[in-house]
């Protein structure tokens, strides 16, 4: 009888994996472009943390960049970074879903509404902000749908 042996990943290592890649909207951006900008989204490691830095394709300038901690609790990821809501991850059938916890706020009191779905191919984000009831950011008609790119003038 052979005996194979079964190297298991944990949780995080398994998120890490799928998300740390280039990401961009080109497909939405160049149908709807009043709707989407065409954005970029770097997810990487870098020092023990999982780091993420978003840009506009028209120049390049990243305008969000973020370090998380990443706690693995088994069945639940938790990302942690010193100027944003935590967010809570877990594995579904397709890959990953995550959100801020309902009414998370920033420390100027704006309301925070974040979610990840995350596959093997494709990162779904919403991302609003409100403040007294008055939306900050985050005004399009669904989430932004990214897709594994190659580099900021991937095709």
């Amino acid at each position: 009888m052979n005996r194979q042996k079964h190297m298991m990943t944990s949780l995080a290592d398994e998120f890490i994996e799928m998300i740390c890649h280039h990401w961009q909207n080109l497909q939405q951006a160049r149908y709807s472009p009043n709707k989407f900008a065409h954005i970029h989204v770097e997810w990487f490691t870098h020092k023990g943390k999982l780091c993420v830095k978003q840009y506009q394709h028209s120049n390049a300038v990243a305008y969000r960049e973020r370090a998380y901690d990443v706690e693995d609790r088994g069945d639940l990821l938790i990302l942690s970074s010193e100027d944003y809501p935590r967010y809570c991850i877990s594995k579904t059938n397709y890959g990953f879903y995550g959100k801020t916890a309902d009414g998370a706020k920033l420390d100027d009191g704006t309301e925070i509404e974040s979610k990840l779905f995350l596959s093997n191919v494709k990162m779904e984000v919403i991302d609003r902000g409100r403040l007294n009831g008055k939306l900050l950011w985050g005004e399009v008609p669904g989430p932004f749908i990214f897709h594994k790119s190659n580099g900021i003038f991937s095709t």
